[in-house]
């Protein structure tokens, strides 16, 4: 049987978050500020990203990929084909992971957070 030759480790969401450049930490406190000043919304920390609840339900998704924040967004195909048509939105439902949050804004600028910020008072 092969033997598994596996080096380094995968680092957790928190370490990812320690080791942004400080333009790119605040925006992500900005983001979290956003989501968790939404009501009856919570936050839930796993290994790879948080993610943001109403009840049961699956609003949004955080992760950090490199040195590139990512919002995941809960977001139906006619709200993004009307309201946000000219956001650069990225459809990965065809993803089993994005299924539920199938629409990811990657945050490069700030016209990006923006945009983003402008979901998130709507959702």
């Amino acid at each position: 049987m092969a033997e598994l030759n596996i080096q380094g480790t995968s680092r957790t969401f928190e370490e990812k978050v320690a080791d942004l450049p400080k333009e790119k930490r605040e925006i992500y406190e900005q983001l979290r500020a956003a989501l968790n000043a939404k009501e009856k919304v919570h936050e839930r920390l796993s290994k790879k990203y948080i993610t943001y609840n109403r009840g049961r339900d699956l609003i949004a998704r955080i992760s950090i990929i490199g040195q590139a924040i990512r919002i995941h967004f809960n977001l139906s195909k006619e709200d993004v084909e009307g309201k946000y048509e000219k956001f650069p939105l990225k459809d990965l439902s065809d993803r089993k992971v994005y299924e539920k949050v199938p629409y990811m804004l990657r945050l490069t600028s700030d016209l990006a957070l923006r945009r983003a910020l402008t979901i998130i008072e709507e959702l």
